[in-house]
């Protein structure tokens, strides 16, 4: 089964994830766009190193390389939502980024 992922739309019509990935360097556009494939493919079967939970419906796609990326998703529809993207330069997924995907996830429901 193919799932289905969307990207999440602000009140005045950004799509901050897209927008992210068309403006990335070819070499992240890449990475980025093979794990939204995965996403697709393997939905919720998705694990680590690709995936991994947050919290009840939040979850990390994961792009490592020489530039960690994070893409927050969840559960939406028949698939899923991207909402957040960010680089991670921590070893804790920061919780401001965790508070701006749960109040996009909020905004969707």
């Amino acid at each position: 089964m193919s799932w289905v992922v969307y990207y999440f739309c602000t009140q005045n019509g950004k799509l901050p994830v897209k927008e992210y990935v068309e403006s990335a360097s070819l070499t992240d556009k890449a990475k980025i766009v093979k794990s939204i494939e995965y996403l697709k493919e393997f939905g919720p079967l998705l694990r680590t190193p690709h995936s991994k939970k947050l919290a009840p419906n939040l979850f990390e796609l994961r792009i490592l390389g020489e530039t960690s990326l994070r893409i927050l998703y969840s559960p939406y529809l028949n698939g899923f939502c991207l909402l957040h993207i960010f680089q991670k330069k921590t070893q804790k997924t920061p919780e401001k980024e965790i508070k701006t995907a749960v109040d996009r996830m909020k905004t969707i429901i």
